[in-house]
């Protein structure tokens, strides 16, 4: 009796939309004498085929016999083969994390064992195959999955240092673990180290990696090991490093952790110039070669300085104890750089003790008697550097006469007219007192809306008072703390910037600070 279907185009129509497996994608029982390698060749038609890539069972059972079938580890000659594996599975965890999560964690945790080589020649012949293997598994720590990232760095520390005791080896099998030195090698010449430490703003890797740093460095250790750790870390690429994730820190300073961690980072730059100004006959850290310094000093004279560095344009560090304690290690880290010439010389060209003095004695800002009477004009408010644009003029002190001077042609030619003068033998003074009342005309023909870069100007007691409120905004506990720390940066750091002291009217400024303890009430309304 035969059946006579109704409609037999429509059931040889949905016959053939059934997608047709290969042959080779059929399981079997007997897969105990399956090769590695066709068994890897399935599971990657499987995955990415189109025709079969919804079979998630399917799936999941190839991947299963994966993992059972490499229980002793990886073979060399597997090893292309695994990682596109595991990188086809971790591009579906965001669409199906429930089937390939867990045969992905249980393939990288696999690689926690030394892989197989069939020949002594193997480790020489797969060296760099499998060099770019653990790069590719670096690279999967940029997945957003916090297990996945902790299977990762355990497989890693397991491989490159294991504890566990390995598992014996099939004797029929004709394999052989590949060497410890091998397999360290391999991890070495990777970039693995480079994911790992790779700057994120939440990534607990960051955070831990620097606090192991910071306590290698801060644990009572012989000379010899501190020395050896400050030259390890103080290495071109460590500190490029350092420098970057410390910056990374310092754009994400609205969330508290990154400033906690932006200042462990700065905890260990600072242990590095304290160790290299305690070593300094041993070895030579390139803080000021890599822009460093002029950087970290720049941080700290941001408020006065014009900036028109990404970095730092429109960076405001706002009164919090973690800005607070930032700006401390700042004057801290610049007081070990005193006896760096090159460090010293930076100091001069981003004007630095000039900030110091704004910050221990910020009541002078807006007194203008004060800066005329000293004779002396404070330079423009620009950084003079290649990276951080630049470029003022500078207003020059003359002691011989009671006027300041401003460096443009008119100027020049009065000063060259008072030295024809004095070699003439006609009264100095009188020339003096024609040229004070040349520049008192000059002054009365300014403009309203006219830039005058002279202190006592206009735009310049507006930039004072823009400084001044900046300061105000800080505790008053922390004002009075960070005078302290200034001040006593100001006695280390004195000797070495003598000229930049007595150019910006040190002397004066202190005395005026010692009037103002002797009499803080009348001049208290300038800092409170």
């Amino acid at each position: 009796m035969s059946v006579k279907l109704k409609n037999p185009d429509k059931f040889r129509k949905n016959l053939n939309c059934r997608p047709v497996l290969h042959q080779e994608t059929g399981m079997k029982n007997n897969d105990e004498n399956f090769d590695t390698e066709l068994v890897f060749e399935k599971a990657l038609k499987l995955i990415s085929d189109p025709h079969t890539s919804f079979m998630f069972e399917r799936h999941q059972i190839l991947l299963s016999k994966l993992v059972m079938l490499n229980c002793y580890g990886y073979k060399l000659r597997d090893l292309v083969s695994l990682y596109q594996v595991l990188n086809l599975c971790a591009e579906r965890l965001s669409t199906s994390p429930e089937v390939y999560k867990p045969s992905l964690l249980s393939l990288i945790g696999l690689c926690k064992l030394p892989f197989l080589k069939e020949l002594s020649s193997d480790e020489h012949r797969y060296l760099e195959i499998c060099t770019d293997c653990i790069c590719q598994l670096g690279y999967l720590l940029r997945f957003d999955n916090e297990e996945i990232q902790l299977c990762i760095c355990d497989t890693i520390i397991e491989l490159y240092d294991p504890i566990e005791k390995l598992p014996v080896l099939p004797e029929d099998s004709n394999l052989r673990y590949t060497s410890l030195e091998f397999v360290r090698k391999v991890i070495e010449s990777s970039d693995i180290a480079e994911s790992v430490f790779m700057p994120s703003v939440y990534n607990p890797l960051l955070s831990r990696s620097v606090e192991t740093l910071w306590n290698l460095a801060d644990h009572p250790h012989v000379s010899e090991t501190v020395a050896e750790w400050t030259k390890q870390v103080g290495h071109e690429d460590c500190l490029l490093q350092l420098r970057d994730a410390f910056f990374l820190q310092l754009a994400q300073s609205h969330s508290k952790f990154c400033r906690n961690l932006r200042n462990d980072i700065m905890t260990v730059l600072s242990l590095i110039i304290k160790n290299e100004a305690r070593f300094s006959d041993l070895m030579h850290i390139p803080l000021t070669e890599l822009g460093i310094v002029k950087q970290i000093i720049q941080l700290f004279t941001l408020e006065k300085v014009k900036q028109v560095n990404p970095l730092f344009k429109n960076l405001r560090l706002l009164p919090n104890p973690e800005n607070f304690d930032l700006k401390k290690m700042i004057i801290s880290a610049l007081v070990w750089l005193v006896h760096n010439p090159t460090a010293v010389k930076v100091m001069k060209e981003t004007r630095l003790v000039q900030t110091l003095f704004e910050w221990a004695c910020p009541f002078i800002l807006l007194q203008d008697q004060t800066l005329s009477q000293s004779g002396l004009g404070a330079p423009c408010e620009t950084v003079a550097d290649d990276d951080i644009l630049v470029d003022t003029s500078e207003i020059t002190a003359t002691k011989g006469s009671a006027a300041t001077y401003i460096e443009t042609d008119t100027n020049r030619m009065k000063l060259s007219h008072v030295k024809l003068t004095e070699e003439s033998g006609i009264d100095h003074a009188l020339e003096e007192e024609h040229v004070e009342e040349e520049e008192e005309e000059d002054n009365e023909n300014v403009l309203p809306n006219e830039l005058v870069l002279v202190d006592g100007s206009q735009p310049n007691r507006l930039a004072a008072h823009t400084r001044l409120e900046a300061m105000k905004q800080w505790p008053l506990a922390f004002l009075e703390e960070l005078q302290l720390h200034v001040l006593d940066a100001l006695c280390t750091l004195g000797p070495a910037l003598l000229d930049d002291i007595l150019l910006y009217n040190g002397p004066e400024r202190l005395m005026q600070l010692l009037l103002w303890c002797q009499n803080s009430g009348q001049h208290a309304h300038f800092i409170v």
